[in-house]
């Protein structure tokens, strides 16, 4: 029974998910063997007087030449060759690995390196990073890594004739010789015979921008009834009236995906009403985002913000509202007589701002922020976010994550609409999920495909707004985000 109500739990917190080194130098006609268009070189044979003779080409001075006659001569052995200078390998033709200095003699990548390596090479990245636009999709002139220590990182920037310009949470951004390109250090990368340690671009993320505002249709909440009953007018009993608006009425501004996912039940059956007086946080939820305005009612006392100004050098403050919108998704508090509740009322956020630009940022900061969040502590890492591009660094911190602090890390779909793959939902060891509709329909907007794990309701959920949304009293007030983001107050 445990196991099935912790299966529960999980399954509720994954509701957050549905918004979202060698050259080769020349070698010469004549050290290869190869035919050559140079006439040959010529010999003149004198006779007896000195007088010139036949003129012959160069040859073995002692093979037999037949006269006139037709006298017998000595052949030599065709088996005898004569002994041919070693090739060189060609200095025009170098490998791609050879434009860069290289790693250490004797460096030795280890099996976790080398199965990075080899999904670089598997999907391709130096060939769809050549079709991206520089500035736009990815900061030109730069590559990122994972590195244990800033030596480390410093070894392997000079590895690619670069400039170690960051090092934090052993994410490592490079800046390469204005000589060699991002698609140069690429191809050096997917060589599995060099060593070469992995690399990625420094990809640009952004989360779709809020086209607008809707009024709320009453017309799109299906039935009054909850699937549930018994369990939601426990919940409405107990907290009287501390019970949130947006739980309250099912037939008006109402958290439909409670009921879907069977949230009363877990809350009650899982923590107890006791637990739940005490204010124990039971789970701590990373949220790596536009970061979260925890001046909402519904948030100050659920979320704290973790500083993340060191690492993209803007402030914290959540500019666009998406990051506060998921926050609150997972852990609104609950019978505060505010809004609506959370997934989780009793787990606690730490929110990570790595799309601070409007709600863009470079994938090195949100690389960064994965470390920085399995450095706190935190049991599970939500990323309603992504791109279209295999990223090895992102790769690599998710695997620090996991292994060695055991986080689980959950990330949206994405929002096209089609089985396009999108990062870091591919990733192996990540849980992807899609979203759902109140029908439990797959929502028009959400991907599909062979790597998604599980579903959970993401269209039409009622959640904070951060404090570029106010109502016409001058309060917080909450939104809708939906595949495309709109949203309504």
């Amino acid at each position: 029974m445990k196991a099935k109500v912790l299966l529960k739990k999980v399954s509720a917190l994954l509701l957050v998910l549905v918004l979202l080194i060698s050259y080769v130098p020349a070698v010469s006609a004549e050290e290869s063997g190869e035919p050559s268009d140079e006439p040959a070189a010529e010999i003149v044979i004198e006779d007896e007087n000195g007088e010139d003779g036949e003129v012959l080409p160069e040859g073995d001075p002692d093979e037999v030449i037949p006269d006139e006659e037709g006298d017998p001569v000595e052949e030599t052995d065709p088996e005898e060759e004569p002994e041919e200078e070693p090739e060189e390998e060609p200095e025009d033709l170098p490998e791609d690995d050879s434009l860069f200095p290289g790693m250490p003699e004797g460096t030795v990548l280890s099996d976790e390196a080398l199965a990075i390596k080899s999904e670089i090479s598997e999907n391709a990245v130096a060939a769809t990073v050549a079709g991206l636009v520089p500035g736009k999709d990815y900061v030109d002139g730069e590559v990122t890594f994972f590195a244990s220590t800033e030596e480390e990182a410093e070894v392997i920037a000079a590895a690619y004739g670069a400039e170690l310009v960051s090092y934090n949470y052993k994410i490592g951004v490079a800046r390469l010789a204005e000589e060699t390109s991002v698609i140069d250090a690429l191809a050096a990368a997917e060589d599995l015979g060099n060593n070469m340690p992995a690399i990625a671009p420094n990809y640009i993320v952004t989360v779709q921008p809020n086209d607008g505002i809707r009024e709320f249709d009453p017309s799109s909440v299906q039935s009054g009834e909850t699937l549930y009953p018994w369990t939601w007018e426990m919940w409405t009993d107990w907290l009287e009236s501390g019970c949130d608006p947006f739980i309250a009425d099912p037939t008006g501004y109402y958290q439909w995906h409670h009921d879907l996912i069977d949230s009363y039940e877990a809350w009650g059956t899982y923590y107890g009403l006791s637990y739940m007086d005490s204010g124990t946080y039971d789970v701590k939820v990373g949220v790596i985002d536009s970061g979260c305005d925890v001046n909402h009612p519904d948030l100050y006392n659920q979320v704290t913000v973790m500083s993340t100004s060191s690492i993209t050098g803007y402030g914290d403050d959540d500019t666009v509202g998406h990051g506060t919108h998921v926050c609150g998704i997972i852990a609104a508090e609950l019978g505060n007589a505010v809004g609506g509740t959370g997934v989780d009322p009793y787990a606690h956020v730490n929110s990570y701002n790595a799309l601070p630009d409007e709600g863009s940022g470079e994938s090195a900061w949100i690389a960064a922020c994965i470390v920085m969040a399995a450095y706190d502590g935190v049991d599970i890492i939500n990323m309603s976010l992504g791109s279209y591009w295999y990223d090895a660094t992102e790769a690599s911190a998710i695997n620090f994550a996991r292994n060695d602090y055991g986080v689980t890390v959950i990330a949206a779909m994405g929002n096209d609409g089609s089985n396009t793959v999108c990062y870091p939902a591919a990733y192996k060891g990540v849980i992807a999920v899609a979203a759902v509709d109140q029908a439990k329909k797959r929502a028009y907007f959400s991907n599909y495909g062979s790597w998604c794990d599980i579903a959970a309701p993401g269209w039409d959920i009622l959640s904070t707004c951060n404090e570029a949304y106010l109502d016409y009293y001058g309060d917080p007030a909450y939104f809708e985000y939906d595949g495309e983001i709109y949203g309504y107050m």
